[in-house]
């Protein structure tokens, strides 16, 4: 792998699995081009850094993941398997405001596992944007104590898209784009008149 003062990217081009020790690398962007990458603990990362994934496969195994924002990048043949536990989303990355960017799956595979996702900024100056390249996860919660807004763009499969954090939101869908829920009668975003649900 390489590194500077703020990034870590693993490049294997020999398929060699990598256990990732998360205590060692909390406090830089960790960019993964190639090879496989497994998680032997939970991964928390630093306020300014999050997860880019342009190749190769990573697997958050059972562990929990927390960090910055997560781009899914290029169009390099890669596998993200989501594991078994939380990814909790607390920022976004700077430019394009993007908490969860998959904006282009070619050649990607995500398997969503039992893993679900938590985005807790509380930002309220940007709109958040969440694009999930058409894939299928599982629960998905915007949970936040401010008032804010959020765009969810592809043509997605949830099983619940769920608010909580006490605050009113406004949520945006890209025109154009189709949102599958799966989870049943309450699998779409409530909300009561202290805290209005704006879709």
């Amino acid at each position: 792998f390489t590194h500077n003062a703020s990034i870590i990217k693993f490049d294997s081009t020999v398929g060699s699995v990598l256990t990732i020790n998360t205590n060692a690398v909390p406090t830089v962007e960790v960019s993964i081009y190639g090879g496989s990458y497994k998680l032997a603990g939970n991964m928390v990362m630093g306020a300014e850094h999050g997860l880019e994934v342009a190749g190769g496969t990573f697997d958050a195994d059972v562990y929990d993941v927390t960090l910055r924002h997560v781009w899914l990048s290029g169009t390099t043949t890669r596998t993200i398997l989501m594991g078994s536990g939380t990814w909790t989303v607390f920022g976004y990355a700077p430019g394009g405001n993007w908490v969860w960017n998959n904006s282009d799956p070619t050649n990607e595979t995500l398997n969503a596992e039992t893993a679900d996702i938590v985005f807790t900024s509380v930002d309220t100056s940007v709109t958040k944007k969440i694009h999930g390249g058409g894939k299928t996860y599982n629960d998905v919660t915007i949970a936040t104590a401010t008032s804010s807004v959020w765009s969810i763009e592809g043509s997605n499969s949830f099983s619940r898209l769920i608010a909580s954090g006490g605050a009113p939101l406004t949520v945006k869908f890209a025109a154009g784009s189709t949102t599958t829920l799966t989870g049943g009668t309450d699998s779409f975003f409530s909300g009561v008149v202290s805290n209005l649900i704006t879709a």
